[in-house]
């Protein structure tokens, strides 16, 4: 028994020191040596759309997945301002979220918490827009996750602001324009 015992605690040790660092699926990856600025025009280049869009509804729901019921919040959006995407200002947004432990879902409400505070310090008070970037292509519905695509413009201090945004969208317009009027 001990024979076994220390071979299997042997095992254990030799396979931790080789597998790499731990990094939860919704963790998005490290920023390397990618400036603010670079991660976002490459954020923004990947996305289907860009948008802010205000919360008209939330609404806890139970999800079903793999046969277990999970909570869950689906989140109606209305959609403010277009940065990229051929969503239209005022139509709405849907997105349906996994809320259960072990998932990389964030709640618009903040419930159960992802942004925590020191203890003592008062609760954060998220903004009701958001800045979403849309990675669907409209067929599928979004989730809010722990990714960073979507968050609260006063949370979303990771270079996600407006100028910078509207730079973007003015920059792949001329492009556009530019590669049209190459055509003819």
């Amino acid at each position: 028994m001990k024979i076994l015992l220390s071979r299997v605690i042997s095992a254990v040790v030799f396979f931790k020191l080789l597998s790499p660092t731990l990094v939860f699926s919704c963790t998005p990856p490290a920023p390397y040596s990618e400036s603010q600025e670079e991660q976002r025009i490459k954020s923004y280049r990947e996305a289907h759309s860009v948008f802010t869009a205000t919360i008209v509804k939330v609404k806890k729901v139970v999800i079903r997945e793999m046969d277990f019921d999970m909570p869950g919040e689906i989140v109606v959006f209305k959609i403010d301002r277009i940065f990229k995407g051929k969503r239209k200002a005022g139509e709405l947004y849907t997105t349906k979220t996994n809320l259960s432990n072990g998932s990389c879902g964030i709640s618009a409400l903040n419930d159960p918490p992802w942004l925590e505070v020191p203890p003592g310090d008062k609760p954060i008070k998220m903004s009701r827009q958001w800045i979403i970037y849309s990675y669907s292509d409209g067929k599928s519905v979004d989730a809010l996750n722990r990714g960073g695509s979507a968050l609260p413009v006063n949370i979303s201090s990771n270079g996600l602001d407006f100028e910078s945004l509207e730079a973007l969208h003015q920059s792949e317009l001329k492009a556009k324009k530019n590669a049209r009027q190459s055509k003819h």
